[in-house]
């Protein structure tokens, strides 16, 4: 065998054992988690004769924390790190370190709970300090517990060094932090399309006893009061609603949004597994994990009830998967069970989203394995080409079976076909204005604005992200390189491309089209980050401080409004210093940490979180939702569904909505309405007038969707004025008791008119 093909060979092997031996540490700690309950248990049971109060219980709890700890070590020695036991180790100076990584991860652990249990429950709370604690935990022992010393020759990869292990579990604390961090505001950084989902989801019911939601018995058809609404995107993201909402009994924000949260984060383990199946090194691998959350369109699109979040993750499954497939000597058999394997892991996306991501799906998954069965098999072009075609056709034919299940099982197929297939899938294959050519040219939606948008979605690292890009272009037309020396590359690049290539041919063009193709993207980028120039990393350290100031003129902004004199927000400074230091050591010096970048935008993110909190704790007083327990409210709205961010917060009330463009004033809704919202400017000291109505509370809202002139006021400096509005909460004033009711005003014909149309109800 020559020496080239044997160095690959021992590559493989290694990159293998590297990915075996964290699936042996779960193993372990798993089996360490039995001992410590069994051990309790004898404990309690015969030690202390099943008295398990006070001091007994405290006792119990370390010697079984300390028999697992015990048990865990031996079996991390002798299973999991058994290749690195020559030389001259001793067992002792390992058992201290094992003790030290155990205390320090359970440490992380507790202040993951301590940090996240405000704003998720306790138990998922605990779930991801697990989880994060035990990456760092096995991080710690490969590099310092168990790692290779003095004369240990089996070196089988090269593991991260102290610094790089340390500098991953902090930025991913904080990513966790920022991403959790506010998930119940109605001010989160989102799609307004959020909102009818939200309707859909509650109106379609679920089976637990839940206040404000329909109570169901079956999960299809979907429901909707909103015009041609009701199919909107395929059931399932509707049932993991239902499923959250039983399990947490209650109507919340922060539980509905929590499986997109959870989907983000799974999707950042990918991205390590697909780095790490591309040979990249957990170095790269992580950091490819962490410039992806750091995206702004992983940041906008991540956290709230949309599609994106599951659909990127079953998506770029398929394509790891992809990159894993056996092409070598291997039966018939074997290659039946991966085509249906990952044509189901297809199917499970697109019933998050559409049939129509099948293109995409298999243009990418068909490329890239083409590309594998030519450097890796040796194969022709043309049969590599057959070959791989047939297979990702196979992949998308098992996809789209799984897709039309919707059909099968939805009571109201012709529905189905009329709403989503004609009108929310192909109607936007053509073009309803203007010629399809002259679109795709010029306007809004051009390719060229839709290129420029896919290139923006990394927000705040576009300047390092664009330039990151361009060298990986530059890479690929480097003379005299093989297609072998550029394997790695092209396989993302082929991903990316298939998806920014398909979505550029509808007549309506959005970035979040792009949005699978992204991880992709940031392990491009995490390959060539360390070949950016410095000069493009200070330029786009200016453009993250300017946003960290930003972010806390706003924090001070909102607070004056609040209360002029209540002491600064203080977290919201916190974080504001902490991001502009960041941004001030990496112009200093920006290649000392390779992570400094994505890091100062998690800050930047975490800090106009901040500065809109206070805006959610102002809310009208429960009293108001007793009293107005059954009663018909009108909200102020601006979008299709809006109203539903009014519902969560008088869960006891009807909410309808009522569009802004009817400007009705607070007369004219009590003419109609016994209780409703009105909005007027934040400098408003008192409510609108209004004959025979009572003020029953007031708060201070986010202005959202703003028009081109409130946009070049604020760009003016005239920011509280159009950011920020005083919504009031009025209901006519109920007459005593015996007393005949008072003959209403009749409505204007204006508003009335007005209010006919489901656009001016927001439906």
């Amino acid at each position: 065998m020559p020496a080239p093909q044997f160095a690959a060979r021992l590559q493989s092997i290694a990159h293998a054992v590297v990915a075996w031996r964290f699936a042996k540490f779960a193993v372990v700690g798993g089996l360490g988690t039995l001992v410590n309950m069994l051990c309790l248990w004898l404990t309690v049971q015969w030690l202390f004769a099943g008295s398990a109060k006070g001091f007994n219980l405290v006792m119990a709890q370390l010697l079984a924390i300390a028999v697992a700890t015990l048990h865990n070590f031996a079996w991390n020695r002798l299973w999991t790190w058994k290749d690195r036991q020559g030389g001259n180790r001793m067992w002792q100076v390992d058992l201290g370190r094992y003790v030290s990584v155990a205390a320090l991860s359970i440490s992380l652990q507790l202040l993951c709970v301590a940090l996240l249990r405000e704003y998720v429950h306790y138990l998922i709370a605990a779930a991801l300090g697990i989880a994060l604690a035990s990456v760092a935990a096995f991080l710690l022992n490969d590099r310092w517990s168990f790692r290779l010393r003095g004369d240990d020759s089996s070196a089988m990869h090269t593991p991260m060094t102290w610094q790089q292990v340390f500098g991953s579990v902090l930025a991913g604390l904080l990513a966790v932090c920022a991403y959790l961090y506010a998930i119940d505001s109605s001010l989160i950084p989102k799609n307004g399309d959020e909102n009818v989902y939200l309707h859909i989801a509650r109106v379609t019911g679920t089976a637990a006893d839940v206040q404000g939601v329909n109570r169901a018995t079956g999960l299809l058809p979907l429901k909707s009061d909103l015009n041609n609404m009701r199919n909107t995107k395929p059931p399932l993201l509707f049932f993991q609603a239902r499923l959250a909402t039983e399990l947490r009994g209650k109507w919340d924000i922060a539980v509905l949004r929590l499986p997109s949260l959870l989907y983000t984060f799974a999707t950042a383990g990918l991205i390590v597994a697909a780095g790490m199946a591309l040979r990249l090194g957990w170095a790269q691998s992580l950091a490819a994990a962490l410039l992806w959350l750091a995206f702004f369109a992983t940041f906008r699109f991540g956290r709230p009830f949309l599609t994106t979040a599951p659909e990127v993750f079953w998506l770029f499954g398929a394509f790891v998967a992809v990159i894993k497939w056996p092409l070598v000597a291997t039966s018939l058999r074997t290659q039946m069970v991966w085509t249906a394997g990952v044509g189901t892991i297809v199917g499970l996306g697109l019933l998050h989203k559409s049939f129509a991501l099948a293109l995409p799906v298999g243009l990418g998954l068909g490329l890239v394995l083409c590309l594998r069965r030519l450097v890796e098999a040796q194969a022709g072009f043309g049969s590599a080409l057959v070959r791989s075609g047939l297979q990702a056709f196979a992949v998308c034919v098992i996809g789209l079976a799984m897709f039309a299940l919707w059909f099968a099982f939805d009571p109201d197929p012709r529905a189905v076909w009329q709403e989503f297939v004609l009108g929310e899938n192909l109607g936007k294959l053509g073009a309803e204005k203007r010629p399809w050519l002259s679109g795709f040219l010029s306007g809004g939606e051009s390719v060229w604005v839709y290129g420029a948008s896919v290139l923006l979605n990394p927000g705040l690292l576009a300047v390092a992200g664009i330039a990151g890009l361009c060298i990986t272009a530059k890479t690929l037309l480097t003379r005299g390189a093989t297609l072998r020396q550029h394997a790695l590359l092209l396989c993302l690049v082929l991903w990316a491309a298939a998806w920014i290539a398909v979505f550029a041919l509808p007549s309506q063009r959005s970035a979040r089209y792009a949005l699978p193709a992204m991880p992709a993207v940031a392990l491009l980028l995490a390959m060539v980050w360390h070949r950016i120039p410095a000069w493009v990393l200070r330029l786009n350290f200016v453009l993250i401080a300017a946003s960290a100031l930003a972010a806390v003129l706003l924090g001070g902004l909102v607070k004056g409004v609040l209360d002029p004199f209540q002491e600064p927000a203080w977290t919201n400074l916190v974080v504001g210093v902490a991001a502009l230091t960041l941004c001030a050591v990496g112009l200093w010096r920006p290649k000392a940490w390779a992570l400094s970048l994505p890091v100062a935008s998690l800050l930047v993110y975490l800090g106009f979180a901040t500065a809109f909190r206070p805006l959610d704790a102002d809310r009208f007083p429960e009293v108001a939702n007793k009293h107005l327990a059954g009663v018909t409210v009108a909200v102020p709205c601006n979008f299709r569904a809006k109203f539903e961010e009014h519902r969560l917060l008088l869960p006891r009330a009807n909410v309808v909505g009522v569009h802004e463009r009817a400007k009705a004033s607070a007369a004219e809704l009590a003419s109609v309405f016994p209780a409703f919202v009105v909005r007027t400017s934040v400098f408003a000291s008192s409510p609108p007038q209004c004959k025979d109505c009572e003020v029953m509370g007031a708060r201070v809202v986010f202005k959202s969707r703003h028009s081109s002139d409130e946009i070049k006021a604020m760009l003016g400096g005239q920011w509280t004025e159009h950011l920020l509005g005083r919504e009031w909460l009025m209901r006519v004033k109920p007459l005593p008791k015996g007393e005949p009711p008072i003959e209403k005003p009749a409505p204007s014909s204006r508003l009335v008119e007005a209010l006919a149309t489901p656009e001016a109800r927001c439906l």
